[in-house]
Parts: structure tokens; sequence; C-alpha cells
């Protein structure tokens, strides 16, 4: 004779449990969707779990004596538990809503209350925007809401691995090691619950809708009545105050972190946990609760002079990423410092973490990106020799690579309304050079040239193999820098291409470094490299001179002043061009590339042979011109009066 076994308080369990498995196809992907019900004469409560776990999360809800009226349903996601597949890379967060939908139809309900824990949160929050008709009311057990939340999910992006299983066993190590309740428990089951190849897809779409999918909005603008349940591990939670002023409901879980559901947690009143129509009804003492500690206490004049003192006192180098995570005021304070200027490394995992990590507003504290490419690394003896052909293409592959990844980034980023725009640095250079460097006395001259030219030579193109990439537009960018950091410097055609990508850029710095120096260099590799970096200083002035946005240009190409300068020849057309993108600056700087004799004497030239009612004929918006000369030049007082007697820039100045 079967007996039904009595619960502590003398109430009878619910009703029976029904496991089933459902074969549905969701956007075209077969999946097979195990899921366990009970039936019961009022609105029907849907449970989704969060990732890691499965179905049976939920199913002691059914021995509580205040829901068992409630018919239950709760199934295991797609790759989670007993629930299976076929097309891993098919999951995402929006494919998450149709299963939840799909299943929904199944059995045939129209009107439910809705729980969801963590990634079943987010889907419920998403669920529910899609089909606000339909939910009664909604639990929110620490779903995402804010990027904050992603503290689990965006490990796939900080920690990268190429082998997933690698991945899935270091992920379960931090997180054993964490100190939050439950985590052990978590961990230790995680392998059991969870497919590796559902892990990337799923924590990819978390991270990307938890950043960029105004979630928190989502959720304040829900029309049925909501409630928030964390643990007490997640009291600082900054959107807290937020919610609780839109209107909903806050339960705070003692002895709890993440994975709020555990025996310890669950409290001796069920009621706290019941989801009825009468949910926005009841009284809330989390919503009035402040969350207080010592330092918020103290006067606002008090605290900021405090983060004014530990910003002054930090190390130069100190990372103020690490303080903006102790409150939302210290990540007011401290986040301006950490995100106004970034510097990216490429190759590694930078570019493809900027989207998920400037987000939120941060976009608007950003000033200047520099990205430094690291060219291929040769041995000691490959350093005294010049770059082969195999390495030239390495170099420019990944370079170009790094250009159209930022860029298709940097592309969907908004334009500042205060117009201070984004400053670009760009570099990129050999890491082999500095610990393979010998003294040049002991190099023979082609020994020494070459080592000049594996250092600096083979300017870098921008090459895609893919006829279709390109490069996008980056409005966003106004001010562009390659300075001397950079040890290679980039062709002509890479020039006319990256300057053409930024359609608001203002202002260029440009500094080449002169290669061959020495007389005793002339030959035809020489003239060849003089002639690619000529035309190279040719298409930035004639970018320059098309560019309707761009007004201050400063080119400098820095020498060695050890020996006798060889001065090489600076080809007309290279000052023709030089004098009519000044025509269209307000400040124009270029020092030891083009004489300030000649450029003079071009633009005599180009005056006389043009009538002055045309506007490029001379400098109507320069405000500020400087250039250099040979020192000791005799005719240095005529090159000053040539300059004073050009009745369109204003008082020259002799400045040794």
């Amino acid at each position: 004779m079967a007996t039904t076994p009595a619960r502590s308080n003398g109430a009878q369990p619910s009703q029976n449990l029904n496991w089933e498995q459902i074969p549905l196809t969701v956007n075209g992907t077969a999946i097979s969707v195990s899921t366990v019900r009970c039936d019961g004469s009022a609105d029907p409560i849907l449970f989704l779990h969060g990732f890691g776990s499965t179905k049976e999360d939920y199913t002691d809800i059914s021995l509580h004596p205040s829901l068992s009226k409630y018919p239950i349903i709760a199934y295991d996601a797609p790759g989670s538990g007993s629930s299976t597949i076929a097309d891993y890379s098919a999951l995402s967060m929006p494919f998450l809503v149709a299963v939840a939908e799909a299943v929904l139809k199944t059995y045939g309900v129209k009107k439910y209350h809705l729980v969801g824990h963590s990634m079943g949160g987010l889907t419920a929050l998403l669920l529910a925007q899609r089909n606000p008709g339909s939910v009664l009311s909604f639990t929110n057990i620490k779903g995402n809401l804010a990027p904050e939340d992603c503290f689990l999910s965006r490990q796939i992006l900080d920690f990268p691995a190429e082998d997933p299983e690698m991945f899935v066993t270091e992920f379960m190590e931090r997180t054993r090691q964490s100190a939050f309740f439950g985590n052990g428990v978590y961990a230790a089951a995680f392998i059991a619950k969870v497919r590796t190849e559902a892990i990337r897809p799923t924590f990819e779409s978390m991270v990307e809708y938890s950043d960029n999918g105004d979630l928190m909005e989502i959720f304040k603008g829900l029309a049925c009545p909501r409630m928030f349940m964390f643990g007490v591990q997640h009291a600082t939670l900054s959107y807290l105050p937020a919610i609780a002023k839109a209107g909903v409901e806050l339960a705070e879980i003692p002895k709890s972190g993440h994975f709020v559901i555990t025996p310890m947690t669950i409290p001796d009143d069920s009621n706290q946990f019941s989801v009825s129509p009468d949910m926005a009804r009841r009284k809330s003492h989390s919503a009035r609760h402040q969350y207080q500690w010592g330092f918020q206490t103290l006067p606002y004049e008090l605290r900021h002079h405090i983060l004014e003192d530990l910003r002054k006192q930090a190390d130069p180098k100190q990372r103020f990423s690490a303080w903006a995570h102790v409150s939302r005021e210290w990540q007011h304070f401290f986040e301006p410092d950490t995100f106004e200027r970034l510097s990216l490394q490429i190759p590694g995992p930078d570019i493809r973490q900027l989207k998920y990590v400037v987000v939120n507003g941060r976009q608007k504290l950003v000033r200047k990106i520099s990205l430094h490419v690291h060219l291929a690394c040769c041995s000691r003896r490959e350093g005294n020799e010049f770059e082969d052909e195999f390495t030239k293409k390495a170099n420019i592959k990944v370079f170009s690579g790094a250009i159209l990844n930022l860029f298709t980034v940097l592309s969907r980023w908004k334009q500042d309304a205060s117009g201070q725009g984004l400053t670009f640095e760009l570099s990129a250079s050999s890491p082999s050079y500095y610990p393979h460097r010998e003294c040049g006395r002991y190099r023979t001259a082609i020994q020494d040239r070459a080592s000049k030219q594996r250092l600096l030579g083979a300017l870098l193109d921008i090459n895609f193999n893919s006829p279709s990439s390109s490069i996008p537009s980056v409005p966003v960018i106004t001010s562009f820098s390659m300075n001397q950091r950079s040890h290679r410097k980039m062709s002509a055609s890479a020039m006319a291409v990256l300057l053409a990508s930024m359609p608001c850029l203002r202002d260029v710095n440009y500094q080449p470094v002169w290669v061959w120096s020495s007389f005793a260099y002339r030959d035809r590799e020489c003239e060849r490299e003089c002639y690619a970096r000529n035309l190279a200083i040719s298409s930035l002035f004639r970018s320059v001179y098309i560019s309707p946005s761009i007004q201050d240009l400063s080119l400098w190409e820095a020498q060695h002043h050890d020996r006798r300068i060889y001065q090489r020849r600076v080809p007309e057309s290279l000052v023709s061009v030089a004098v009519l993108a000044s025509y269209r600056l307000h400040n124009f700087v270029i020092l030891n590339v083009i004489d300030a004799a000649q450029f003079f004497k071009c633009h005599e030239s180009m005056a006389q042979g043009l009538s002055r009612s045309l506007d490029y004929a001379h400098w109507p918006n320069l405000m500020y011109l400087c250039l250099t000369t040979e020192r000791g030049k005799d005719n240095l007082d005529v090159l000053l009066e040539n300059g004073h007697e050009t009745d369109c820039i204003g008082e020259l100045e002799n400045q040794p």
C-alpha cells in the first residue's frame, strides 16, 4: 500500500510531478526539452533555471503548502540537464526566449507567473518584454540587469582559452575558490549539468545583452508586479535603489550569494518566496532598507576629500579599476581616470574585449585610445639582416587586421555632443629589437644599415585577403598621432586609406624617422627607401589638402645629429603638395622634411603662376607656421624677409 510522506508541519505534499521529454523545433533548430510539471487550479508558475543549473533546482517548490494550488512548469534549457540541441551555435538569449514560448505553447499556457534565476532571470525578463500581457507577476532572482552582473559569464572574455575543456576546468576552479555562499556546490556539479559546447555562445550572448540591452530600463518598465531577490553578498548592487524607486519589491536573502536557493538559505517562512497576484500588495522591508556603511555616513565633502587624497597618493601605474568596484560613489569618482586613456595591444584580446567593457556611458569618458601592434619577432642574427618577403607579409597581415578590428568597434561609437572627440595613437614595432641590439662599432656598415632597416624600414601597408573587407568610417576620431614610439611607419596607400576612414579628423601628428642618415649609405636600396618614404609623406599632404575637416598638421622627421647629415633630395612634387596643404590649415608644423627656403620659394612660384583671386593661392586661415632651415645659412635674414612679405601671414619669428 502506497503512502504519502507527511511534512514536518503536518501538511501533505502537493500534486505528483510529471516528467516529460518534448521534441521541438525552434528557429529551425531541433531540440529535445526535458520538463517537469504538476497540475493545479490557479494560474501556473514558469520556473527558469540559471546557467550550470537544472530544473531540479525548483522541484522542492511543490513541497510548500502556500504554492499547492499553483501548477508548476520547469524545464532544462537546451544544453543543460537532460535537454539536448542539434546545433549549439544557435544558443543565445533570443533563442532561449523562443524555447520558453514554445514550451508554454505546448502546454497551452496563456497567462502565467514568471520566476527566473541568473540566466533564467535574464531569459524571463526578455520573455516578459515580448509577452507583456501574459505575465501576471515576475520574480527575478538575481537575474542580469547590468554589466556588473556578468561576474561569471564575462570570464569567457576575461580568461580566453582555445581549448573549451581547459576553460571549464579553470572556470570551475575559480568559482570554487571564490568567497561566495554556494559556489563550491555549484562548481562541483557544473560539469554534470551543462554541456561544454553550450558555454561560449550562452556566455557571450549574456554579456552582450547585459552590456548593451538596456535591461534595467526594461525591468523598470514592466507593468506586472515585480520582485527582485538577491543574496546578502549582493546587497551592494548599484542599481538596487533605482529599481526600488521604480516600484520593484526587493527581497534580501540571508546567508546567500549568487546561488540563492540552497538548503541553508530557504527560510522557515515560505511566503517570502511565494508568487501570487497579490505580490505587489505585500510589505517590502527591503525597499525601505538603507544599505549604509561607515564611509557613507561621512559628509559628502569629507568623502570627496578622502578620494582626492587617495588619487594623489596612488602610484602612477595604480589600476583605478579595482577601486571603482568598492561602491557606486567610488565608481563615479575613479572611472573617469580608468577610461580616459585606453592602451590596447595586438596580438591579444584587448580589441575583442573593448566592446564589452566600454558600455553604459563609459564611451564619453574615453579621450584617447593607443593601439600598439607587435610585429614579428626576430633572432639576434636576423636582427642584422634585411626582412624577407614572408616576414613583411606577416607584419602587414597583423597590422591590417588590428586596424580593421579596432575601427569596426569604434565605428559603432556615437559622436560626443561636446565635440571633444577621440584621440587615436597608432604605433607598431617588433618586440625583438631592444633585447637583440648590439653596439654599432661591432657591426659592419651593411649590418648596421640592415639593422636600421629591420627596425625602421619596410613601410606597412593595409591589405586584406578578402576583396569585400574594408576599413569602416570612424567619425568619433578627431585627432590622429603616429609618433616616434612607432618604429614602423605606413606606406603611401596605407596613409591615404587610414586618413580617409576618419572623416571628422581635425589634427594630425606624424613623426617618421629618417633611416638613411649617413652619406656612405647612398645606393639603389637607399634611393628606393627615400622614394617610398617621400610618397608616404606626399600622401599625408594630399589627404590633408582634400580633407574638409583637418585644421592642424604637425610633421617632424627625426634625425640623428651625431654625424654629418646626409641631406636627401626633396622632390619638387613633395614641396608643392606641402605648400598646397598649408593653404587649408590653421596650424602647420613641418620640421626636418622641407627646408624653409624651399617652402617659400615654391609658394612664390605657385603664387606667380596662379591668379591672386584663387583661394588656394594664399593662407586664409593660417595662424601658426613652424619651419626649419639649415643652421648657419647666410640667407636666413632673406628668408625671414620673404616670409614677412607674404601678406597672408602675420608676424614671423626667428626661433633657434
